[in-house]
């Protein structure tokens, strides 16, 4: 659904204060490019992205080969690849909807990335040119790579430093994809709230502990948990209540269940993102309660 709403505001606002059809359309015109025209690209970029890492990634090898060979070298990053690595890199293999064939690619994707002879330079540049500027398929990417970081609870100085060197080789800024991490593992905090029947809970022994960051962890209580959740919204923790409460609506928005169907997603992926949507929620709960 293409976005107008730019156009049709300047165009009510030309006609409003000059009164003739030549203003309204100069208004909308600006309108347009001012607002519409980004909101567009963007849209359209954040549809291509999300087709091409579910039903598209059968037609695209290259993009499941780079994907699972990544994901291999952030998993080599803990020091072994476990359990929960595998489990995490087959459950994006479902969510991908990939075929047979494409499975195979990507478990020797997966081991090529793991490997001594992985070359990231090599395969990083292969990306950005695949990508063509569409920095939602960049973005897609790295949330991968972080989710498999984070899939055994905690994250290794070997495996943070991974991914920023990933984030970066790839066009993105250290501090944005520290910010990415640090949302992710926010959210890992804020999921054991549904494990305790909507009641959140501060024991040391559930749900998310700590981050461990260049080898430094933080312990679990409620000031700490106060600080992960102005990092799940994105918001620094001195905010206004204002900027609070329009990050919680916008990322609310962004994974709202009638917007995710209307994106054709499967239906694993719509669990995902609903999930997320109750993180969000969590957060900004705690938020709420302790500002009153």
């Amino acid at each position: 659904m293409r976005s107008w709403k730019g156009t049709i505001i300047g165009g009510l606002l030309g006609l409003l204060f000059f009164g003739n059809i030549i203003t309204a359309a100069i208004g909308g015109l600006i309108g347009y490019f001012f607002v519409d025209k980004q909101r567009n690209i963007k849209m359209r970029n954040d549809a291509e992205a999300n087709y091409a890492f579910t039903k598209g990634a059968n037609y695209n090898q290259n993009l499941v080969h780079h994907t699972f060979a990544l994901m291999g070298y952030v998993a080599r990053g803990a020091g072994r690849v476990n359990r929960q690595h595998i489990s995490t890199a087959e459950r994006y293999m479902h969510l991908m909807q990939l075929d047979e064939h494409s499975k195979k690619m990507a478990i020797e994707a997966f081991n090529y990335g793991k490997s001594a002879e992985f070359d990231l330079k090599s395969l990083t540049d292969n990306l950005r040119a695949m990508s063509q500027g569409n920095l939602s398929l960049i973005s897609y990417l790295l949330e991968i790579q972080v989710q498999m970081a984070l899939s055994d609870g905690s994250l290794e100085p070997l495996e943070h430093e991974r991914l920023i060197n990933i984030a970066t080789m790839l066009g993105i800024k250290a501090d944005a994809m520290e910010r990415l991490i640090r949302q992710r593992v926010a959210e890992l905090y804020f999921s054991n709230y549904f494990k305790n029947g909507g009641t959140y809970s501060h024991s040391e022994n559930e749900g998310y502990n700590h981050y461990q960051n260049n080898g430094e962890s933080a312990p679990r209580s409620k000031e700490n948990d106060l600080l992960k959740a102005y990092e799940v919204l994105g918001v620094d923790k001195d905010a206004p209540f204002e900027d609070i409460n329009r990050a919680y609506k916008r990322l609310m928005l962004k994974y709202h269940p009638d917007r995710l169907k209307s994106q054709n997603l499967s239906p694993e992926l719509v669990k995902v993102y609903e999930e997320k949507a109750k993180d969000i929620q969590a957060a900004y709960d705690l938020i709420k309660r302790s500002k009153r």
